[in-house]
């Protein structure tokens, strides 16, 4: 629900509905906020314009289906259903309604979902990617503009960063500690590389680098371990003494299974090697019985 609020300002102006079936009681005990419609009936009682907006009589609405399968509609002001348009992600079918985002214009105004937004120019306007958009002039996130991004070389890896010849972008906010941005990609996961460094994380604010790592021979083994032909890496740091011709991923339940890979017949947990045993495993231990 929280996810819903964020999206669709003015809260308190907005219609929230529960779950079909549920008692009329149900709906005054949260406040009238929910009546006993769902999504689904919405649906059939309303023509969809494209993606989540809707036509109710002249006017435009969005609605969004909830946790619980009902519907939190909200008003869009000012827009005419009859010559509304809506711009969808060409990889809509990775995105879904609950979480957009979504343009439309009516010929007059610009949209992002219920926010009208200036200056924009239509007959260019084009969705990148996720949360991405161009015109001739800008590159959006969302109804802000990213600043020094030029639409013509913006590349989205991912609905929430990109990358221009001279920037990496995490939404809106330029992303430092990348070396040479035109040839950063994705490796595997949360590791990343460009034609001198391999780093960890998410393209956020800052990525961390790790320390000598070979953009050429580097092998993802699993979210948080990486090699090259000389060493072994957690997340980014180095794993002293691991050899990356011996070093594995391992499969099963063991606990932290993603934080523990196998050197030898040594196992390292969490960036150290232990060479005591192999972690217990998190599902089908047997549990010791109680004292009478």
């Amino acid at each position: 629900m929280k996810r819903i609020k964020s999206l669709i300002s003015g809260n308190p102006a907005g219609r929230l509905r529960g779950p079909g079936g549920a008692p009329g009681m149900f709906c005054l005990a949260l406040f009238a906020l929910f009546s006993c419609e769902t999504y689904d009936s919405y649906k059939d009682s309303h023509r969809r314009l494209g993606a989540c907006y809707f036509e109710n009589g002249a006017n435009v609405e969005i609605a969004l289906k909830t946790e619980t399968d009902g519907v939190a509609t909200r008003a869009v002001p000012g827009a005419r259903a009859k010559s509304f348009r809506v711009y969808k992600d060409p990889h809509g079918s990775r995105y879904t309604c609950l979480f957009g985002p979504f343009w439309g214009e009516d010929g007059k105004k610009f949209f992002y979902m219920n926010r009208e937004m200036k200056g924009v120019d239509a007959a260019s306007f084009r969705v990148i990617l996720g949360n991405y958009a161009r015109d001739k002039k800008y590159v959006y996130f969302r109804d802000k503009i990213v600043p020094d991004a030029d639409p013509n070389k913006f590349h989205a890896y991912n609905a929430d960063s990109g990358r221009t010849d001279r920037f990496i972008y995490h939404q809106t906010r330029k992303v430092k500690g990348v070396f040479h941005p035109p040839s950063f990609k994705q490796v595997r996961g949360r590791f990343w590389k460009d034609r001198s460094y391999v780093y960890y994380g998410k393209p956020r604010l800052v990525m961390g680098r790790l320390p000598g790592a070979d953009p050429a021979s580097v092998r993802v083994l699993n979210r948080y371990y990486a090699a090259d032909k000389k060493s072994v890496y957690y997340m980014d740091r180095l794993v002293p003494g691991a050899s990356p011709a011996l070093a594995r991923s391992i499969p099963g339940s063991y606990r932290e299974t993603e934080e523990t890979i196998r050197y030898g017949k040594i196992w390292i947990v969490r960036g150290k090697i232990s060479k005591t045993k192999k972690p217990a495993k998190a599902a089908g231990r047997k549990k010791a019985p109680r004292k009478k």
